[in-house]
């Protein structure tokens, strides 16, 4: 019987169709960074296999305390977030042996289901939980016979892995847990989510161990962040005579130039986000060869490191410069993207502009890494805000695009 089939049975009695599961697994490789894609994936799971809530919960690298164990698994999506589960829980509560019922309470059905996540993930093998005519039930690869009269599982644990081949050897990691609350037993699925355990878990894993954004070319994130405490930890070992700072930035009214490409225009969303991409990757090529082939005069820069923040955001790392260089650094890169050809709209040719906070290291609040992330973001923000409330208003949207301003010890300066 053809494999296709499967889905078919499983649309009939309420499960997935083919097309909500090979939609909803694209999905999962979609977002950008960590935190987005840990919603997604708790979206698109929930949409999938059609139960109530989910959860996904991560191996948390050296959190565990003694008390906790040998791990902590914390939750980054969905239902619960910031909560933890404990390698303990894994053997609290002796007494609930799999496949037996025990007399409901409050106390002991949340304890059945923190062990249940707890042991997927210890063993590597699916558990559930039922809570049913005032019984408990731990189960160990559940599926439809388990169900206790209700039509769905209260808890269902699948354990995540990430595998890597090396030559002939697969490289097996622990990812951490997905937890389905409600989850329908009408079409047994257990097959499917096997697949699930290593699609999953390589979705979530795939954001912290990229170097690069595959749109721009540039450096993500997270490694901006890391290549930022690298750099101030030495900054602050030589008393602060490194010098240098980061430079923030927004591509001014990116989504306003989408809605007019597409409105205008008269262009399918699909050729409007083909000509964004363009865009991006051109801003991202300025500003790559601004941080490694930058002209000063006497010498050339290369030390520089160029990111990916957001959507329409970016960042440099500047090693070296000073407050006038960072200054100087931030009208050229405003200058060139400027320069760029992008697509008119209608008959007003487009002219692509970026603001910029420049913060020199040094100064009050930039002197450790958390306190220069923190400003960062808050810069980043604060220009999304500003664009956001201008609108399409040309006077207000004028005041708030181009904008390059430079940190002092007086506050903000422009540039």
């Amino acid at each position: 019987m053809p494999w296709t089939h499967f889905f078919k049975r499983a649309a009939d009695v309420g499960g997935p169709s083919l097309n909500d599961v090979m939609d909803g697994l694209s999905r999962l490789f979609e977002g950008m960074g960590e935190e987005e894609v840990y919603q997604v994936a708790c979206h698109e799971m929930r949409q999938i296999l059609r139960c109530d809530r989910v959860a996904l919960l991560l191996h948390d690298a050296g959190a565990a305390t003694a008390s906790d164990g040998d791990w902590v698994l914390k939750v980054v999506g969905g239902e619960g977030v910031g909560a933890a589960v404990r390698h303990a829980e894994a053997t609290a509560l002796p007494e609930v042996r799999v496949g037996d019922r025990v007399d409901y309470s409050e106390e002991v059905a949340h304890g059945v289901m923190l062990k249940a996540i707890a042991l997927a993930f210890e063993r590597g093998e699916f558990f559930g939980c039922d809570v049913e005519r005032g019984h408990v039930a731990l189960l160990a690869d559940p599926g439809p016979d388990d169900d206790l009269g209700s039509g769905d599982l209260s808890l269902m644990a699948i354990p995540l892995a990430y595998h890597h081949r090396v030559g002939r050897v697969v490289e097996r990691s622990r990812v951490g847990v997905l937890a389905l609350y409600g989850l329908p037993v009408a079409c047994d699925l257990r097959k499917l989510e096997g697949f699930f355990r290593s699609l999953v878990g390589y979705a979530v894993t795939t954001p912290s161990c990229s170097l690069r954004d595959p749109v721009t070319g540039l450096f993500t994130a997270s490694h901006m962040e890391s290549e930022l405490k690298r750099y101030l930890n030495t900054f602050t070992l030589t008393k602060q005579k490194l010098g240098g700072g980061l430079v923030v930035g927004k591509v001014d009214a990116l989504g306003l130039l989408r809605q007019k490409l597409q409105s205008e225009g008269a262009l399918p969303p699909a050729a409007v986000g083909q000509r964004v991409s363009e865009i991006l990757r051109d801003v991202g090529a300025c500003l790559e060869r601004h941080t490694s082939d930058y002209d000063m005069g006497s010498v050339g820069y290369r030390c520089g490191v160029p990111a990916r923040m957001g959507s329409d955001t970016f960042a440099a790392l500047l090693p070296l410069l000073n407050s006038e260089q960072l200054s100087l650094w931030c009208r050229r890169l405003a200058k060139a993207v400027s320069d760029l050809k992008i697509p008119a709209v209608g008959d007003e040719r487009a002219v692509l502009t970026v603001s910029l906070r420049a913060l020199p290291f040094g100064l009050p609040g930039t002197s450790r890494s958390s306190s220069v992330w923190d400003v960062a973001q808050e810069c980043l923000a604060a220009l999304d805000r500003d664009q956001a409330r201008a609108g399409s208003n040309r006077r207000a949207l004028a005041s708030a695009t181009a904008d390059l301003q430079l940190l002092a010890r007086e506050g903000w300066q422009p540039l």
